[in-house]
């Protein structure tokens, strides 16, 4: 029965990734999607994958509760199909676990809870192709972005601005994880050690601080 089971999953996996989508490109994409023109050079992080780029301002934010700072995530779909986010689980994205300041441009004591990410195995990849048939992601036409902002829901600027007199720098710990698909390919975005991800990331102080213009674009965790 368990060898059954497996070559019925493995048939519809391959059936699954062979399909393509054939609707329009107006009907994928969101309302919520845009074009915007961040560079690696006001990066915090910069993460090149397969089927997209994905960059962390290095300027903090404030909304408006005054207890969170935000961060600033802009994924761009640079690949030459639609592309689909899975953000259903608002605790598998990209978000600021942990900041600090430092006398010197390294942490030499790391003590933090950082999440176990979940495999793209067989079973996630099914799931996100059934996601992507049915229109529950967060949809990309080629050479679009989609931005977000998420908090820091321990402080806000207040809390940090308290602290500034301690050393030259600023440390930013990021963790998370993104899931994508186009179809017929996916692709798994995480802090893990082998990967390319610095997460934790060296600020020079003083620190840079915005508003978010649109908080439509705020992603809640707490």
């Amino acid at each position: 029965m368990r060898l059954k089971t497996q070559v019925i999953m493995m048939l519809f996996l391959s059936s699954i990734m062979s399909c393509t989508s054939a609707q329009s490109k107006e009907d994928k994409t969101n309302a919520t999607t845009q074009t915007t023109n961040s560079t690696v050079e006001s990066s915090l992080i910069h993460y090149n994958g397969e089927l997209c780029n994905v960059w962390v301002e290095n300027t903090l934010y404030e909304g408006s509760n005054p207890n969170y700072f935000y961060i600033k995530v802009e994924i761009k779909n640079t690949s030459e199909n639609i592309i689909g986010i899975d953000l259903k689980d608002k605790w598998k994205i990209i978000y600021p676990n942990q900041w600090g300041n430092l006398h010197t441009p390294e942490r030499n004591f790391i003590d933090e809870i950082r999440i176990i990410p979940d495999e793209l195995d067989s079973l996630k990849m099914v799931k996100l192709f059934a996601d992507f048939k049915n229109d529950s992601l967060e949809f990309l036409d080629p050479n679009k972005s989609f931005t977000y902002y998420t908090e820091f829901n321990a402080n806000g600027k207040t809390g940090i601005d308290n602290t500034h007199e301690v050393g030259n720098f600023f440390y930013l710990s990021l963790d998370g994880q993104l899931f994508l698909t186009n179809g017929s390919k996916c692709e798994r975005i995480c802090f893990e050690e082998e990967t390319l991800w610095q997460g934790n990331s060296v600020l020079t102080k003083p620190l840079n601080w915005d508003k978010i213009a649109n908080e439509n674009l705020i992603i809640e965790r707490d």
